[in-house]
């Protein structure tokens, strides 16, 4: 059959000699894998399709109880070039898409998931992240996923769990002592439950130590500090 779905790539490698084999994580079948035959050919057509942070109607020919389908042909609605023009939206878009991967079955829809993922890179399209967007996009992958925590831990104020649950991305960022200590704190909570869930680290979390690293010493751009 062939089907045509709204979706998000996740993530892409390179398969066999000129082949891509991406995960699409998709409005209403959930996560999904798809190969683009040929596309890494200097004439290789659906190469745009086949990009990490590519918002697509994906059209896929999908073959009665296999795995993976094959591409054939889509729409793109966004590349989000507001992300792709700073390297710190970029690397927190790819964490969401990290995420995002790790917490999602294969073939499991959940519009919640797809919504949330869809808000957070519109939301970096157009504007800075705020300091407390990555934990609060954890938080609310946790809820949906089934590992939520109704009530904060580590002496966290309640009012300000909540506002990282349900508040929009754009409220999020915070500057007072108290509300960057318990940031602090939800950090932990975080890097907690990505150690007892993950068997593997998460690729993207090493920028943001390495970020955390730098800016405890001395002032460098974001730039360098990727290429160091």
């Amino acid at each position: 059959m062939i089907f045509t779905d709204m979706g998000i790539v996740l993530l892409r490698v390179n398969t066999l000699e000129n082949d891509r084999t991406v995960c699409i994580y998709t409005k209403t079948r959930g996560r999904v894998v798809v190969r683009y035959r040929g596309v890494n050919r200097p004439s290789g057509k659906m190469k745009a399709l086949s990009e990490p942070l590519v918002c697509a109607d994906f059209r896929v020919h999908w073959k009665t109880g296999a795995q993976t389908g094959v591409g054939a042909g889509g729409k793109i609605h966004s590349v989000y070039p507001g992300i792709r023009a700073d390297l710190a939206r970029l690397m927190l878009a790819l964490h969401f898409c990290e995420l995002t991967y790790r917490m999602t079955p294969l073939a499991q829809p959940n519009a919640g998931k797809y919504d949330l993922l869809a808000s957070a890179l519109a939301h970096l399209n157009r504007f800075p992240p705020p300091n407390a967007m990555r934990h609060a996009f954890l938080l609310r992958l946790m809820e949906l996923a089934g590992y939520g925590l109704e009530n904060p831990v580590l002496g966290i104020d309640r009012a300000f769990w909540r506002k990282l649950h349900f508040a929009d991305f754009g409220d999020l960022d915070f500057s007072s002592e108290e509300d960057l200590e318990y940031l602090s704190r939800t950090d932990t909570v975080a890097r907690r439950f990505m150690a007892s869930q993950f068997k593997m680290p998460l690729n993207t979390v090493a920028f943001f130590d390495k970020i955390n690293d730098v800016s405890s010493s001395e002032p460098q751009s974001l730039l360098k500090v990727s290429l160091s």
